[in-house]
This record gives C-alpha cells, structure tokens and sequence, in this order.
C-alpha cells in the first residue's frame, strides 16, 4: 500500500471496528496498522480482513499479525508441493512443475522429489513477491494456460486473489497463442491424414500392378 491508500485503509478498518461494537483506532494506531501491512496490497489487506471475520476468531479485533496470517499463505508440506506439481491446479504449482521437470515428476525417486521440494520451499517467499506483482514469465503463464490456471487466482491456499493491472490480458493474450497454435498443428495433422487416405487408393494399385509384374500375373 501506499499513502493514496490510506484512506480506504482507514476506512475499511474503521468499519470492522464498528461492525466488532470496538472503538475506533487513534491516528497513532491506525498508523502502526497501516506501516505493518504496508508490503500488501489494499485489497490483499480487505482479503484478510474478510477471512479473519469469517474464521472462529471472528468476533474479535485483528491485529496486523491476524491479518498477515491470512495473506502468506497455508504451510505446504513436501508431499503437497510434489502432488500439486503433478496436477497443477495453483500458479504455484505450475512453479513447482516447472522447477522439478515433468520428467523427474514421472520417474524421480522419492528422495530426490524429496530434495527438490525442499529447494522449493526455500524460494516460495520469493515467489510469494513475485506472484503479488504478477512478475511471471511468459512460458510460465503458456504452462498456466495449457492447465488452464488463473494466474490472478489465490498463487496458494491461504493467499488472496492477485490484482495487477495488465496480468489478465497478457495471460489472454498468451493463452489465445497458445490455442491458435494447438489449433495450427490439429489442422496440419489433419490435413497429413487426408493426403495420406487421398493417395492410399493409387498406392495400393500400384503396388498391385508391380505384385503382378514380379509374379508375371500369377496369383501368390
């Protein structure tokens, strides 16, 4: 966030303290709030909000670490990065495919996915960054696309929705190269097996007519 956010920030916590029956925060205290949860975006910090008031501890004020809690994402486990990168449902696990090789994911040893989900547990922090500001690769929005995953969707459980100006018509834009040229290989596929069926018919009897000079028109 920055300082043109802070009066939807104000705003909006101001309406969860009504909403909680709670004082409004001082200027000191809404201050704090705002430079704690200044890294995140305004509408990561309303995603927060939102899930902190529909959890169990709901009926009471957030704090900032309430709120970040929401925001970083759930713990993955190494059986979890592995399993989402085999089936990736999650911009992070198209990461995490990317990272590991469809190869290794097929046939790697469980020691070595092991190994290399560890790797990806060390970067996701970086990733995390990288997913706020919508800073992914082409090639990585074209494998997002060819599993038909929203890179503006939650990058990870427990994330809240990517909001970055132009990600949405890069990765449609992306995705429609991505069809078109599916779709240019379909046609040229199709149109090898008609040339081939087209010509089977005159193969066929020349190979007939020189079965029948070898044989010298004997039938064999």
């Amino acid at each position: 966030m920055n300082d043109s956010d802070k009066p939807i920030f104000q705003e909006t916590i101001n309406a969860v303290s009504e909403m909680l029956g709670r004082e409004l925060l001082t200027a000191t205290a809404l201050k704090l709030y705002f430079s704690l949860l200044s890294e995140f975006t305004i509408e990561e910090v309303q995603h927060g909000l939102k899930q902190h008031l529909k959890g169990e501890t709901g009926q009471y004020m957030p704090k900032p670490a309430d709120i970040i809690k929401h925001l970083n994402g759930k713990e993955m486990s190494y059986e979890a990065i592995v399993a989402g990168a085999r089936n990736p449902i999650k911009p992070v696990d198209v990461l995490a495919r990317i990272h590991i090789g469809s190869f290794d994911l097929n046939r790697g040893e469980p020691f070595y996915l092991r190994e290399r989900a560890a790797e990806i547990k060390a970067i996701l922090p970086k990733w995390k960054e990288r997913a706020r500001a919508g800073d992914f690769s082409d090639q990585e929005l074209r494998i997002m696309a060819k599993y038909k995953v929203n890179p503006q969707e939650q990058f990870m459980l427990g994330m809240a929705p990517v909001e970055v100006p132009g990600l949405k018509e890069r990765f449609i834009a992306i995705a429609q190269q991505q069809q078109d040229k599916e779709n240019e290989q379909q046609l040229r596929l199709e149109n090898e097996r008609a040339g081939v069926e087209k010509h089977a018919p005159e193969e066929i009897a020349k190979a007939k007519e020189k079965l029948k000079e070898f044989t010298g028109g004997n039938k064999v």
